[in-house]
């Protein structure tokens, strides 16, 4: 119980904080992040590349300079386009790499066997190279030699500025419009306003912040892992083909949520955001 009344006091005597200082921890914060990253304690926390061929994906660490092969079956108009970017929400290519594109069939024992020549192209600097010529629906190994340069890495952290001016531009709004005149009236009110103000403050700010997040994770996680039951749901209100036009409609959202998921760098960003604003509180 001490304890308690001594934090509490602590926050009735709390000064107002330095909005600058705030701001500008914040627009470092992806500095933060990429030393942690390249550091060699930084474990999992990477951003990473992405390899793409139709609707064959991969993946490994943004720096990584091993081959990565991919098998895909040439569409109907012979031509398979080749992809090398960035894994993040906006499209960052990852331009002048080599590939290699060969025509394969399944062996009869065990894996995959070259059955015509090889085909070297290298993917320009929009990160896209479209190769005609493939025969429609036989499938092909497309093996990928990345070769990330630190220009590139570079430009995938400077394309995030954007979105870091666009929440400072929220936070500072949110400072001028909510925060500061909350702490001018906290260092007028005595001491019992400044109980009620501290307590209904948090309440009213962070767990709405929480409950938004928290509805939004739930949201995403039903949809994705219980299928089934969110269709029998819908299916008491609306008709087949209304179901239809919904899955249609959410799908685009829905991939944007799952790339905007696997996008370390964008996450933390956003994390330092719920920071920087709790900090204002």
């Amino acid at each position: 119980m001490s304890f308690v009344i001594g934090s509490l006091i602590g926050h009735l005597n709390a000064t107002q904080p330095d909005v600058r200082v705030i701001l500008q921890e914040f627009r470092a914060c992806l500095n933060d992040y990429r030393e942690i990253s390249e550091a060699w304690y930084g474990g999992i926390l990477d951003a990473e590349q992405q390899f793409k061929v139709g609707d064959e994906v991969d993946t490994q660490d943004k720096d990584d300079k091993d081959p990565a092969t991919l098998y895909a079956t040439c569409p109907a108009n012979g031509k398979l386009t080749l992809v090398h970017s960035f894994e993040a929400a906006r499209f960052v290519p990852i331009g002048n790499t080599r590939a290699r594109i060969v025509q394969v069939e399944d062996g009869r024992l065990f894996g995959k066997n070259e059955i015509a020549k090889a085909i070297e192209v290298t993917i320009g600097p929009s990160g896209i190279k479209e190769v005609p010529g493939c025969i429609p629906g036989q499938q092909y190994k497309v093996t990928f030699f990345p070769d990330p340069t630190r220009a590139q890495i570079d430009a995938l952290y400077g394309s995030y500025q954007s979105v870091i001016g666009q929440l400072e531009g929220w936070l500072q709004s949110e400072w001028n419009g909510k925060f500061l005149p909350l702490w001018r009236a906290h260092s007028t009110a005595d001491m019992t306003e400044r109980v009620l103000q501290q307590l209904e403050a948090a309440w009213d700010g962070l767990v709405r912040v929480i409950m938004r997040l928290w509805e939004d994770i739930k949201s995403l996680y039903d949809l994705i892992a219980h299928p089934r039951e969110n269709y029998e749901k819908l299916s008491k209100f609306f008709s087949e083909e209304e179901i239809t036009r919904i899955y249609n409609a959410s799908k685009e959202g829905l991939e944007t949520a799952l790339l905007i998921a696997s996008d370390e760098p964008l996450l933390w960003i956003y994390v330092a955001a719920i920071v920087a604003w709790v900090s204002m509180l």
